[in-house]
């Protein structure tokens, strides 16, 4: 989303795309394109890249398969795709091999030759999704591939729920509301059996918010005092009133530190 509104972004593959289909897409509103780069097919790739580009839509080169390449490779791939007017270079990590220590090393050689943003798409195969995303952003990526319940070919994708609590764990803000993404993916979760859920929703609340497996009464009695229908909504009200009952003190300190002697001020609170 842009500025409150939703955009739309469809994944090709050159083989099944045509100028009719770009035109198409365009009139219903679709505002970019993402084309899968192949190293076996990058010619045909950067055709339907540059044809994307002429019909007005922003371009994602999404570089596919990057284990299965040398890195000189990918980065070759990379740095054409972003000759050829890519908005964004996207690599993929198809099979799901990748380490952290891979995904750094990576980025920061893409970060040093190209210009424009850097995305990351990860596969689940090693339950290893989240840390590669995290060691991307941590090397300069500025866009993750997500799913509801992590749904994705093979192993899945990434947890969109899961990446939006680590980053309120680690203190960024992105703006999204993680209850309601909670409450989503487990509405698709009832809907589609044969999802990639990789834990349980709960689980990754009580993590993010540091409560015990064992919070259940407290859930229950904030449910009732605030008659709240979401638990995911109770946690939420635990970890602001804990959060209260830490700076209570440090609040109190504060304001007995501001009518102290001058020669007092320097005392640690």
């Amino acid at each position: 989303a842009t500025n409150g509104r939703i955009e739309l972004a469809v994944m090709v593959h050159p083989r099944n795309i045509t100028k009719d289909d770009f035109a198409m897409l365009k009139e219903q509103g679709v505002s970019m394109i993402r084309v899968c780069l192949r190293r076996d097919q990058l010619d045909e790739g950067l055709v339907t890249l540059s044809l994307a580009r002429d019909h007005g839509f922003s371009v994602s080169a999404n570089v596919t398969h990057v284990t299965s390449q040398t890195p000189g490779s990918v980065l070759d791939t990379a740095v054409r795709a972003e000759g050829a007017g890519a908005d964004i270079v996207c690599c993929a990590d198809s099979n799901g091999h990748m380490l952290p220590a891979d995904v750094d090393r990576l980025f920061s050689r893409l970060s040093s030759r190209l210009l424009v943003p850097l995305g990351f798409h990860a596969h689940n195969n090693l339950s290893l999704a989240l840390a590669n995303a995290a060691a991307a952003i941590e090397a300069g990526a500025e866009y993750i591939d997500t799913s509801i319940c992590g749904m994705g070919k093979g192993a899945g994708n990434l947890h969109l729920s899961m990446l939006v609590a680590y980053l309120e764990r680690t203190g960024v803000s992105p703006g999204y509301d993680l209850m309601k993404l909670m409450e989503l993916s487990e509405a698709t979760a009832r809907a589609v059996p044969q999802n990639n859920m990789p834990s349980p929703l709960m689980d990754v609340i009580l993590g993010t918010y540091n409560f015990p497996y064992d919070s259940s009464q407290r859930v229950r009695d904030t449910l009732e005092r605030f008659q709240l229908t979401s638990e995911y909504r109770a946690i939420e009200v635990m970890y602001q009133q804990d959060k209260g009952a830490r700076l209570a003190p440090r609040a109190v300190l504060s304001t007995i530190a501001t009518g102290l002697p001058n020669g007092a001020k320097g005392v640690a609170l």
